[in-house]
């Protein structure tokens, strides 16, 4: 379903596929880079003002779930979509270093 409403639909079906898993993969592969620096910032700020950061979770999920399809904007709507994970997937990863 995601690969039918956040890619062109000229783009074969195993490709699509392949760029949705590619998209889910970015929020993993950022895990490491979010610990390094919320653990980091932790270290500096306090790991209890690290927590109250929570919005960095909440609020890209909150986009993705707004976020317009590729028909109504779109290569914006992958590029979007790839940056939230990222941030979602950072925002995760700072938060098991920082516990």
């Amino acid at each position: 379903m995601i690969g039918q409403l956040f890619f062109p639909p000229s783009v074969l079906d195993w490709l699509r596929q392949l760029q949705t898993f590619g998209i889910f993969a970015a929020g993993y592969l950022a895990r490491p880079l979010g610990g390094i620096a919320m653990a980091h910032f932790g270290d500096l700020l306090g790991r209890k003002r690290m927590f109250a950061v929570v919005l960095l979770m909440s609020v890209p999920t909150l986009l993705m779930g707004l976020l317009s399809t590729y028909a109504s904007i779109g290569l914006m709507a992958p590029v979007l979509l790839l940056l939230f994970r990222v941030m979602q997937g950072a925002a995760v990863g700072g938060e098991v270093p920082g516990a």
